[in-house]
């Protein structure tokens, strides 16, 4: 009465490794969609700090144009803005 036959033990098993491969699956997709966050996030830190690397050069680029900043004359030897300053950007004009 007790006794399972070959057939009702086997079906067993194979219910057991179903539901071990369903949550080793599960497990798997949990893992992958953890390391995709993580890289959307990882590149999305890169590419703002890439954008913010560009926005740097372009700030430093546009005060070394600017007669006005101290970058414009340290671009040109001087330690920062002279107080003739006005005088010789009239000079070079």
């Amino acid at each position: 009465m007790f006794a399972r036959t070959q057939n009702e033990l086997s079906g067993s098993l194979k219910f057991t490794s179903i539901f071990s491969l369903n949550k080793h699956n599960l497990l798997i997709q949990k893992k992958l969609h953890f390391c995709l966050n993580h890289l959307s996030v990882t590149c999305e830190r890169v590419r703002t700090e890439a954008m913010h690397k560009v926005s740097q050069k372009d700030d430093n680029r546009a005060n070394q144009l600017n007669t006005n900043n101290d970058a414009y004359w340290q671009s040109r030897g001087e330690e920062d803005r002279p107080e003739d300053w006005e005088e010789r950007i009239e000079d070079d004009q």
